[in-house]
């Protein structure tokens, strides 16, 4: 999968890169939802620079929503039908 990776609470356009991932495997009693789009918000982009309250241990996928676009395709280890 693609994610967007943060690499230093900088700001700096080259501390973010897309990068390519494992697709994670849901445990007991999650769900993994593929996003198709996800908005960025105020709050995105002050967690880039670190400034949002807490900070993730780096590196980090940032974002904090997906709306509406997602579709479910496992459940606690199981394809979604």
């Amino acid at each position: 999968m693609r994610a967007v990776q943060l690499r230093a609470y900088d700001g700096k356009p080259e501390s973010i890169a897309v990068v390519e991932m494992p697709v994670p495997r849901p445990g007991p009693g999650e769900v993994l939802v593929r996003v198709l789009a996800s908005p960025i918000n105020p709050s995105d982009l002050m967690f880039i620079r670190g400034l949002y309250g807490f900070k993730k241990p780096l590196p980090a996928i940032p974002g904090f929503e997906v709306n509406d676009f997602g579709v479910a395709q496992a459940v606690a280890g199981h394809a979604a039908a």
